[in-house]
């Protein structure tokens, strides 16, 4: 004899989706991913699975393209052997001409 074995009018005999034990139709509750369990295996759904993120604006409103100043001159002027080849020191790094 078990939890079902008994007669109840309207109601049937049903298997638990988690445990596996047999009830009459009206012990079962449908829990919130859609299976059929009994009051011992039913339980509520994680309340942070309704948690949403909340938008963080991290963008400027308005802004400039970025230009190259006019006021810096650029000077690559090298040291050069009689060959024109650049000059490079002991870091193997270019020699700079200062004037």
């Amino acid at each position: 004899m078990g939890r079902a074995d008994f007669y109840k009018k309207g109601q049937w005999d049903v298997i638990c989706d988690v445990c596996g034990m047999k009830f009459h139709s009206g012990d079962l509750k449908q829990r919130w991913d859609g299976l059929m369990t009994c009051k011992e295996d039913w339980n509520i759904r994680q309340p942070q699975d309704f948690v949403r993120g909340i938008l963080d604006r991290q963008w400027v409103p308005w802004s400039r393209p970025d230009t190259t100043p006019t006021f810096v001159p650029i000077l690559n002027q090298f040291l050069e052997d009689t060959d024109g080849n650049p000059i490079f020191d002991t870091y193997d790094a270019p020699i700079l001409a200062t004037s």
